[in-house]
């Protein structure tokens, strides 16, 4: 092991480096150590002042034991083990994980909030303890009762099988939970539990729990990985083909009929296995311990009881043959249970198979894999909870597999919800039948077919070529395919058929989105352009891509100038000034970082002056000496770079090639390019001439200027300038993978390295003296997904960000006038109609007021096909080219464009997770709305029809307007802007109750109702027919032309 000096502020520490076969020395009582994140750490210390118990750490000692780690213990523990810290793990024996998800960790939350909010132990229930006694009772009265009535041979058959069957529930119940040590926090309490596997059952609670617990829950359906799928190392001799990484071969033909036979050996294998498994200290490819004399004896007693209470006393009392029909009977009914039991769940089509990369890391968060690899049933189920020992709510057991197990129905509700709002696919089936069935059409599925169905995370075809055609050219899995530039392993599909990897995905990604612009030649150089911002994660790729475009190392840049503006939709929603600060707090925190000048308002100035606020103007309050123009962050975001390059980004000339296709020659240009002087330089790699500033250079208000050396130190403590700055620092930087010298992270610059951080700190323990930072994530924020470092947002920035700007635009008067009027609305598909009309309305006065001809929308492919089919069912459908289309100029003197609508939104979670670019959770679209429906529908089909958004939307493109309508003598409709084709609809009017309507002007000013309604649109007539008689107060543009035509 080599010695080699830390630089986490611990001078003169010597830390050693450990390979995963040194560190697996390391596993006794007097020299237990365990890599987490990592990290090794020597807790032989602490072994007997373990909570748990001596057993739970010397099971996992020796070993990475980072998912167990964090599935049984508060995220806020790792502070414990800082003191224990003795070095670094330099390779992995097994698949690692990215940092725990904003989803894991609000999950985590909302189940510890239950249960302390309704005073419950998750470790106790004494009912599961009656459970537990019903469960063995039962058992071994069928088998006292099977020796008791030998003489009836239908008897013995029958008690044999309540035998089995009670056998396998015991099995399930009590040994289970025992085995998750989730049986009271009393060690000698679950170690008695689960003696019972050992003496009842004949199998070793000692090998269960290596190949169950530290096996099959941290690498749940990994290949290669989790023991539960492991097929034979010749898998042309398996017997069965579960995986489709199995070549087929004929005899798999009818698995589906024979495999769920064998079933019916599943204990007699596991008893027999045991002794293998012993010898050789491991199973398959998890590790064993060596066994302490005690765990020795309950193995070898275990055995010898099982025998003899299962073979030598019942020849006693009943004939042997008559003995081993109860005993086969017995068998075949217990295993079969339990072995169909652990199947359902996982070993089925409906859930993924995922893949390490080629460095055995998982660009899937430990939880989300947990939900992607699992399927539940049944759950509201009281019977088919405790008959399958809990198990039909699996996603909730591998999440919080310390849980007993009866807790499990008031959890797995949190569980769904959470997984709904963060956009995870819950599998779920209502019937445990159906739950079965999906086993065995995965085994009919695989035994019959040959080719794997390619599932593709993109969808969108450039072509017309059908889903069917493309799938039959896909003759290997996904997974072993090559990226169609470089060779290298695919990571990514994107257009549903293209496999790239990461570097090449990137370069794809980037022209593509520089092309659109090229084609047009809508943008010219110097345009200045205004990004709308809503903080989700189509909106800050956006930020990202554009940041990308106008880097100076960037093939065919893009030449415009932006700024990003962030509306407030709060007094629309009705949230409160807390929420609606939070809110901006997290938005202008993320947005800042990309170093473009940015702008907030608030949507109730709709009704008002269009105002808008600088963040700029704010400097002062916040005491950042950062200056104007490089906005709040002391380094701008950085730039992608290709992992393991070492200069120059992809160009057509050296590095992977863009495809071919139209080429910004004439694109738009950005005269000035943003230039800082004294930006950080990566250690390695050319040197930036420039990094990014504005043009005229940050002037510090407060302080030095940004070239001083005092201005872009960071703090190691706050993560923040050493001036005072409560923004973020380069040590703070979140859309990219950064390196920096003194903690872990990618250096700064243009020519740095793509190679992911080594540091795999949770994000509680950044920044400390190890380098781990003390600051959690903002609430809403989700963390990047791609790498193993989350560069998560500093719970002190956003703080400070809400107490400056939080109550900046603050009007009381307008967001009540907003607000009643999104309540006067009725129907859920209306208000989100109507505020998407105002949210338009209110981008494009801002931007003309603060000089700006052009604002780019994150709208991608696959939010242009809902609004598709979703304004066709609104009466939209006459203006679908200007709503779906690449750019609307329905706006006089501004026009709006859609850079990304030729993305579809896997291709842009796809770009978001590779490169860390970090955003707030996406808001949840009402179910009950034409939008929320149709894009439930469009979802559904895209899982089933994998070019369904491809057909949906290119239809739309084939769509084209005529131009006279919009110059027509009846004008445009006074909320959308949409030309108007007709006059009011007289049935329509007269079934609003509208006459009561006062609109803003005069005091006592009315205008009739047919003066308004003449004015709008058949789409807006519709979304307002619903509207109350306490209609509040109408924006003054829809009014205006009313009052006009009046006078």
């Amino acid at each position: 092991m080599e010695a080699d000096k830390t630089t986490d502020g611990l001078e003169g520490v010597k830390r050693k480096k450990f390979t995963w076969r040194e560190l697996s020395k390391l596993n006794g009582r007097h020299n237990a150590h365990v890599a987490v994140r990592g990290k090794v750490y020597d807790v032989s210390s602490f072994v007997s002042r373990h909570p748990g118990g001596v057993d739970q750490i010397m099971f996992g000692a020796g070993r990475d034991i980072t998912q167990l780690f964090e599935s049984y213990h508060s995220l806020e523990v790792y502070k414990t083990l800082e003191k224990f810290y003795v070095g670094d793990l330099v390779d992995n024996e097994l698949p690692v994980f990215p940092l725990p998800s904003n989803f894991y960790r609000t999950l985590k939350k909302r189940v510890d909030d239950y249960f302390k909010s309704a005073n419950i132990d998750p470790k106790i229930d004494y009912w599961m303890f009656l459970r537990y006694a019903v469960f063995l009772l039962l058992s071994i009265s069928c088998w006292l009762a099977g020796m008791t009535y030998h003489s009836s041979l239908l008897a013995v058959v029958a008690f044999g099988l309540g035998w089995g069957f009670f056998s396998a529930m015991v099995a399930m119940s009590c040994t289970h939970d025992a085995s998750h040590f989730a049986v009271t926090h009393k060690p000698w309490v679950w170690k008695l539990v689960g003696s019972v596997h050992d003496f009842y059952h004949g199998a070793s609670m000692y090998v269960w729990i290596h190949q169950h617990v530290l096996g099959h829950h941290p690498y749940t359906n990994i290949d290669g990985a989790d023991p539960d799928i492991r097929t034979a190392s010749n898998e042309l001799s398996d017997i069965r083909r579960i995986k489709w990484s199995q070549k087929w071969v004929p005899r798999y033909f009818y698995q589906h009929a024979y495999v769920p036979m064998l079933y019916c050996v599943l204990g007699v294998k596991t008893r027999l296995q045991d002794f293998h498994i012993l010898l050789r200290l491991r199973k398959y490819s998890i590790r064993l311990n060596p066994p302490r004399l005690s765990q020795l004896l309950l193995f070898i007693g275990g055995k010898l009881t099982h025998i003899t209470y299962r073979l030598i006393i019942p020849q006693f009392f009943m004939p042997w043959k008559t003995m081993l029909l109860m005993n086969l009977v017995a068998e075949i009914s217990g295993s079969y249970w339990l072995a169909l039991i652990f199947q359902t769940s996982h070993v089925i089509s409906e859930v993924e198979w995922p893949k390490p990369d080629k460095d055995n890391v998982m660009h899937m968060d430990w939880a989300e894999m947990q939900v992607a690899t699992t399927q539940d049933y049944a759950t509201d189920s009281w019977f088919w909870t405790v008959f399958t020992g809990a198990l039909n709510h699996q996603t909730t057991h591998h999440l919080f597999p310390g849980v007993i197990q009866s807790h499990y129905m008031k959890i797995t509700p949190i569980v769904k919800q959470t997984c709904e709002e963060f956009g995870l696919k819950y599998h779920y089936v209502d019937s445990t039948t159906e739950a079965i069935g999906c086993h065995f059409n995965h085994l009919k599925i695989l035994g019959q077919d040959s080719k794997k169905p390619t599932l593709l995370m993109c969808s969108v075809l450039d072509n017309e070529e059908g889903a069917q055609e493309l799938l039959e050219k896909h003759d290997e899995s996904a997974s072993d395919q090559s990226c169609m530039k470089c060779g290298q392993p695919t990571v990514v599909f994107a257009r549903m058929k293209d496999p790239f990897c990461r570097d090449c995905f990137y370069v794809y990604f980037t022209h593509r989105f520089r092309a659109m612009f090229g084609r047009s030649k809508l943008v010219r150089s110097g345009d200045k352009v205004l990004l709308a911002f809503s903080g989700g994660r189509s909106s800050s790729v956006l930020l990202s891509v554009v940041r990308e475009g106008l880097s100076k190392s960037t093939h065919r840049k893009l030449r415009f100038v932006p700024s990003v503006l962030i509306i407030d939709e709060g007094a629309f929603h009705g949230h409160s000034w807390e929420d609606r600060s939070q809110y901006l707090a997290e938005s202008v925190a993320i947005a800042v970082r990309v170093g473009f000048p940015v702008m907030f308002t608030r949507i109730e100035q709709v009704l008002g002056t269009y105002q808008a606020y600088k963040v700029e103007d704010y400097y002062t309050e916040l005491h950042c000496h950062c200056g104007p123009g490089v906005g709040v962050a002391l380094q701008p975001e950085q730039e992608h770079q290709p992992k393991g390059g070492s200069g120059d980004r992809p160009h057509p000339e050296n590095g992977p090639q863009p495809e071919s296709g139209p080429q910004p020659e004439n694109g738009p240009q950005l005269e000035n390019e943003p230039q800082h002087e004294n930006a950080p330089q990566p250690e390695n790699g050319p040197q930036p001439e420039n990094g990014p500033q504005p043009e005229n250079g940050p002037q510090c208000r407060n302080g030095p200027q940004l070239g001083d050396d005092v201005a872009v130190e960071a703090s190691k403590d706050l993560g923040t300038c050493k001036v005072n700055c409560a923004m973020p620092s380069d040590t703070d930087v979140v859309g990219t993978d950064v390196q920096h010298t003194d903690v872990g992270l990618p250096t700064d610059g243009e020519g740095g390295s793509f190679e992911q951080s080594s540091m795999e700190m949770p994000v509680e323990v950044l920044y400390d003296h190890s380098h781990v930072a003390k600051s959690a994530v903002a609430s809403e924020l989700v963390e990047p997904q791609g790498s193993t470092y989350p560069l998560p947002l500093l719970e002190h920035t956003v703080a400070k960000l809400k107490d400056v700007l939080g109550t900046v635009g603050k009007d009381e008067v307008l967001s009540d006038q907003l607000t009643r009027l999104a309540g006067s609305v009725t129907s859920a598909t209306a208000k989100e109609s109507l505020l998407l009309s105002l949210r338009h309305q209110l981008l494009v006065e801002v931007a003309r007021n603060t000089g700006f001809a052009n604002v780019l929308l994150g709208d991608c492919a696959t939010a242009m096909a809902v609004r598709l089919i979703g304004n066709v069912a609104q009466g939209r459908g006459g203006t679908l080219p200007l709503d779906i289309g690449f750019s609307d100029d329905r706006y006089k003197g501004v026009v709006i464009f859609r850079p990304l609508r030729e993305f579809p939104e896997k291709e842009i979670e796809s770009y978001a997770k590779l490169f860390n670019v970090q955003h707030r959770q996406e808001p949840v679209v009402n179910i009950n709305s034409i939008e929320g429906l149709t894009r439930n529908f469009i979802r559904h089909l895209q899982a089933n029809f994998p070019s369904t958004v491809n057909t949906i939307f290119r239809t739309g493109d084939k769509l084209s307007m005529d131009r006279a309508v919009t110059s027509s003598a009846e004008g445009v409709c006074q909320l959308c802007q949409a030309p108007l084709s007709k006059k009011a609809d007289r049935f329509i009017l007269a079934h609003l109750q509208f006459s009561s309507c006062l609109l803003p002007g005069a005091v006592g000013e009315r205008l009739a109702p047919e003066e308004v309604w003449a004015s709008l649109c058949y789409g807006c007539q519709l979304t307002l027919k619903d509207t109350r008689t306490t209609f509040g107060p109408l924006p003054p543009f829809m009014t205006d032309k009313a009052r006009r035509d009046k006078s």
